[in-house]
């Protein structure tokens, strides 16, 4: 089976406190599913969280990048990937932990073989931009996929040639993440403008 294009399930999430719940969704059948974590905490990086859901998945991590700005916010991003059953069901998905924001988002592969090859997660500055450069080539037939979190409650725009799948957090909390992908002819670069 090739690999498919991704697709978002649900809608993005943001919320104060110690947990975010996920809108409910219901994935394809032996789907790759990709969860995208983004926190944000005043003094100090927030810690580590962890997630669950009802139906007894396995969530792997593809990473974990922190930030410990000298001046606030300090954020950090996380991402798993589970193999969704044959015969999936809806479910919704709990995020914890001690952080005073997050946001969460979750996208689909199917036709894709388990696990992940060529991860990059780069930590950003409080100033500019943020921009991914240095990503080995992607072989024929593969996709990158960009995720970005940002302190504020503005939209991220999207980078060049990237096709936007969810976005979380706009105009709700000062957390917003974005997952999106570039399928057609991806590059070894990803540029965000604000």
């Amino acid at each position: 089976m090739s690999l498919g294009s991704p697709a978002a399930l649900g809608a993005g999430v943001s919320a104060s406190g110690t947990t975010v719940v996920s809108s409910s969704f219901t994935a394809s059948a032996d789907a790759i599913v990709i969860a995208v974590l983004g926190s944000r905490q005043n003094t100090t990086p927030p810690a580590a969280h962890a997630i669950s859901d009802g139906a007894g998945l396995t969530w792997t991590p593809i990473f974990d990048v922190a930030n410990d700005f000298a001046a606030n916010p300090d954020l950090r991003m996380q991402a798993w990937w589970a193999q969704a059953p044959v015969s999936p069901a809806a479910i919704t998905v709990t995020g914890t932990g001690t952080s005073s924001q997050r946001s969460i988002a979750f996208f689909e592969y199917s036709g894709a073989a388990a696990g992940f090859s060529n991860v990059t997660a780069v930590a950003f500055s409080t100033t500019g931009d943020p921009a991914m450069s240095g990503l080995v080539v992607p072989a024929a037939g593969s996709h990158v996929v960009s995720v970005c979190i940002r302190a504020g409650i503005n939209a991220i725009p999207v980078p060049a040639n990237f096709t936007q799948l969810v976005e979380a957090g706009p105009g709700s909390i000062s957390l917003v993440c974005d997952v999106s992908y570039d399928g057609t002819s991806p590059g070894t670069s990803a540029s965000y403008s604000s």
